[in-house]
């Protein structure tokens, strides 16, 4: 569900969604600033920009490259 005064998505369902933005991020195809956002529903979760039609699923996993607990920082790149 998107917030008080944001519409959805484009594709996106006005459902018990859960939305974070992603400060500073910028979109990929527009370059809007402060536009992407964290969608979250049920188990899955994507990002989308507002201001256009970009939207991205996110990984079911991370990579396996990393030990878990080795305290090492793990970048995921998103495809799309």
């Amino acid at each position: 569900m998107a917030g008080f005064n944001q519409a959805p998505c484009q594709g996106e369902s006005i459902m018990a969604v859960v939305r974070r933005f992603i400060a500073g991020a910028r979109c990929p195809t527009c370059g809007a600033e402060d536009a992407i956002a964290l969608n979250i529903e049920g188990e899955h979760e994507w990002i989308c920009c507002i201001q256009c039609d970009f939207r991205e699923d996110k990984p079911k996993s991370p990579p396996a490259t990393a030990a878990a607990g080795d305290g090492a920082v793990q970048i995921i790149q998103l495809d799309g």
